[in-house]
């Protein structure tokens, strides 16, 4: 495999969190079973940090919801 074949497929498996990420936060303001948002933490191959981090990013699309003070 090539450098570039190498960053492309990098640069695919971090799309992809991307991608799962954000299906994963629809999926909870949608109220999807949590098998189902299991199923794409897993997929996603998230640890336990990024997962609070998702819900975390979560809490901050609710209504009424202050934006974090950074």
């Amino acid at each position: 495999m090539d450098i570039s074949e190498e960053r492309f497929n990098e640069w695919l498996e971090e799309r992809m969190k991307i991608e799962l990420k954000n299906l994963i936060i629809e999926s909870i303001q949608n109220e999807y079973p949590q098998k189902f948002i299991d199923t794409l933490i897993k997929k996603g191959n998230f640890n336990e940090d990024e997962v609070q981090e998702i819900y975390k990013e979560f809490r901050h699309t609710l209504p009424n919801q202050k934006p974090p003070i950074n």
